[in-house]
């Protein structure tokens, strides 16, 4: 008789349905959020997919702020790409992620607060091998982290794990903790409309 052995996590909270993604800016507040960041990559801002959300911070600075874009995440959530927004973060003082994109970004902004709980400044020197994390070394980051996915299917906003492509040594290396995971998920079809089909 062999043995196996199973996972489930539901710890993101999803909120689905058209125009959900107005509810992002109190999202983020409830969360404990003051000065966000927005990740995205530029396809998402020359589709004006990225002004939508952004829009959405107009006027209500007194409760959460968006203080800064981040639009250079790469398909395969290169290292690079999740080293430069660890410190754009940093430069910000930001205190909150909001993830816009497809799996690549959705990975990346995992990578990215993993990178920021753990101090870490060069995603390409501390991810070498793929890292498994399980309580007590697993805990919560305390940074509050909203998933909006534009694509369907990969899950990356609900997963407890980011794939991050390492240039340096040309592979794709996992990082997987009980709380990698996007705190809320918003589906919106509304930010989806005019995409291109791929």
């Amino acid at each position: 008789m062999s043995n196996s052995f199973s996972e489930f996590h539901l710890r993101t909270s999803i909120s689905s349905g058209a125009g959900a993604g107005s509810l992002l800016p109190q999202t983020i507040h409830g969360l404990g959020g003051k000065r966000a960041i927005l990740i995205t990559d530029k396809g998402l801002v020359q589709a004006g997919v990225a002004a939508q959300i952004i829009d959405l911070f107009k006027g209500i600075e007194e409760h959460v702020e968006l203080v800064g874009v981040f639009d250079e995440i790469e398909q395969d959530a290169k290292a690079e790409n999740v080293t430069k927004a660890v410190r754009f973060f940093r430069e910000h003082q930001a205190d909150a992620l909001i993830a816009l994109g497809g799996g690549s970004v959705l990975d990346a902004v995992k990578g990215i607060k993993w990178m920021l709980h753990k101090g870490y400044d060069d995603t390409e020197k501390v991810l070498h091998t793929s890292i498994r994390e399980f309580p007590p070394e697993a805990q919560p980051t305390g940074i509050p982290h909203v998933a909006i996915p534009t694509t369907a299917g990969t899950g990356a906003e609900v997963s407890p794990m980011a794939v991050i492509f390492n240039e340096k040594l040309g592979m794709k290396l996992v990082i997987r903790t009980p709380y990698l995971n996007a705190d809320m998920a918003i589906l919106d079809p509304e930010l989806t409309v005019g995409l291109p089909r791929r």
